[in-house]
């Protein structure tokens, strides 16, 4: 171990404005922190915290003790202050990291999402695409159908036309024969009279006409 002498002097005035001033020299050629822990402003800043209590232990050793364990307590909160700082950075890098892995994670997923995205627009097209194809061709079978349609009831209506003509037709013959089967008994005996008279006087007159042609005409003499 080196032990040093401390001097038993009091500082001057000028000793005290030169060391205040040595002090602001070497904060800034040594380029320290303004804000936050640092190693250089500590290391300075208790060297005059040491020259303070060599001054103030000359007078009185017991405000000199009191004043170095006000420097250790010092000393020990910048140290675990020091300690939290380390701790912190370590833990905000590893946190990093991790961010950092999951955002590659989330990027990829990302990018397989809009790839997924891309396919199903792809398709959702080639269905819309579809879809109308076959909206046209069902309107093309509708117009045809329609027209089909309109055929056969034409047909059916003119099939059903000649099917009233006939039927029609056929009324009228069952009306004549109804009409000659609703004749009273004696209109019928009437009729059948009249029809057997017609007959025998065809049959008169034929065997008469026949019996004209039998006769031969009488012959003349002929001259010898």
């Amino acid at each position: 171990m080196v032990y040093s002498l401390v001097s038993t002097k009091q500082a001057t005035r000028n000793e005290l404005i030169e060391m205040r001033n040595n002090f602001e020299e070497l904060i800034s050629l040594r380029r320290a922190r303004k804000v936050g822990l640092d190693n250089i402003r500590y290391q300075l800043a208790f060297q005059l915290f040491d020259e303070i209590i060599r001054e103030s232990a000359i007078d009185c050793k017991e405000r000199g003790l009191l004043l170095l364990r006000i420097r250790d307590e010092a000393k020990m909160t910048l140290q675990s202050y020091g300690i939290l700082k380390q701790v912190a950075s370590t833990f905000s890098i590893n946190e990093g990291e991790k961010s950092n892995q999951g955002f590659e994670e989330l990027i990829e997923k990302r990018n397989e999402m809009l790839e997924k995205k891309k396919k199903l627009e792809n398709e959702k097209l080639k269905l819309q695409n579809k879809l109308r194809d076959t909206q046209k061709e069902v309107e093309v079978k509708e117009e045809v159908m329609i027209q089909q349609l309109e055929q056969q009831k034409h047909a059916f209506e003119n099939e059903g036309a000649h099917l009233r003509i006939f039927i029609d037709q056929k009324r009228g013959r069952s009306g004549r024969s109804s009409r000659r089967k609703s004749l009273n008994p004696s209109a019928r005996n009437r009729l059948s009279t009249r029809r057997s008279s017609i007959k025998d006087a065809n049959k008169s007159f034929n065997f008469k006409a026949l019996n004209g042609l039998n006769k031969s005409p009488p012959l003349s003499p002929t001259n010898v």
